[in-house]
């Protein structure tokens, strides 16, 4: 402040620096002039006095006075005009201060919104990671379970084994009893379908017949069934040889056909529908396989009874 007061330069710049520094100058100017006008006037004030004490002045020069006086007022009355613009000027650069100082507080809020909201983001990642850490720890016992039910699958593959080993010397003892006492192909499935059940975990004292006549009470027609067992229920059908997809098709008719009649002769589903085949083309296979697809059928083909 006393550098403001005692320094006219260093005013000048600060003042040059906010835009009134001509403004200054120009007052400065004033001054001067006012301080020389005052002392004419006062010269004057003193010419009057000797003039009037000598009588000798004249009104034209007493006029003149009088018009000088008025433009120096007039000079006055533009400097006051040009110090109300200053001062409006000067009020326009504190009202765009004020607004400068508002936009930079709402910037501050939006950043401390965007600060906020990236806290927000942090803790919805955060709560991503626990899910994922938990989706892991589920993804761990699954495979632990998945281990076990392999295990299960082992062992049923190591079941499925010795039932073939049954099977084949099922086979051997059938085919030579067969060749002793005249065994049919029908009864040699009916053996097959039994230890196929066991094997599921039905109990060995199930009963599979083979070549099994059932009456139709309401038709009177007796239906003749290569392979029956009554509970679990089961219908088999059994062919020697399917040559084309047109045999494959008649085959499964007349298996479909076997199997509509039981389930309405006793009032349930039907469990196991079988279809045995000791012979078949490459194409009774293919047509076999999307037919035993579509009705939900079993269908074994080969000497070995293989499944499709």
């Amino acid at each position: 402040m006393r550098a403001l007061e005692e320094d006219r330069e260093f005013r000048y710049a600060v003042a040059g620096l906010i835009g009134i520094r001509e403004v200054l100058e120009r007052l400065d100017g004033i001054e001067k002039n006012q301080e020389r006008i005052w002392q004419e006037i006062r010269g004057l004030r003193e010419e009057q006095v000797r003039a009037w004490q000598e009588m000798g002045k004249t009104k034209e020069e007493i006029v003149k006075l009088w018009q000088e006086v008025r433009g120096l007022r007039e000079e006055q009355v533009k400097i006051w005009q040009e110090m109300e613009k200053t001062r409006e000027e000067i009020k326009g650069l504190r009202e765009e201060q004020a607004r400068t100082w508002r936009e930079i507080e709402k910037t501050w809020r939006e950043i401390e919104g965007l600060r906020e909201e990236q806290a927000k983001t942090w803790r919805e990642i955060e709560k991503l990671w626990e899910e994922i850490k938990g989706l892991r720890e589920e993804q761990a016992r699954t495979w632990r379970e998945i281990e076990k039910t392999w295990e299960e699958v082992r062992e049923l593959r190591r079941g499925q084994e010795k039932l073939w080993t049954e099977v084949r010397g099922l086979r051997t003892s059938f085919e030579q009893l067969g060749r002793s006492v005249g065994m049919t192909l029908d009864h040699y499935a009916a053996a097959f379908i039994k230890e196929l059940l066991i094997e599921r975990g039905y109990p060995e004292a199930v009963k599979v017949e083979a070549e099994v006549k059932l009456k139709d009470p309401k038709s009177k027609r007796t239906w003749e069934i290569d392979v029956f067992c009554e509970n679990p229920l089961v219908v088999g059908e059994v062919t020697t040889t399917v040559g084309t997809a047109e045999e494959a098709e008649a085959e499964v008719s007349k298996l479909l056909e076997r199997v509509s009649f039981v389930k309405e002769l006793y009032g349930e589903e039907v469990q196991l529908k079988l279809l045995v085949v000791a012979n078949a083309s490459a194409e009774a296979k293919e047509r076999l396989r999307a037919l035993a697809q579509r009705h939900d059928l079993t269908v074994l083909v080969g000497r070995e009874l293989s499944e499709l």
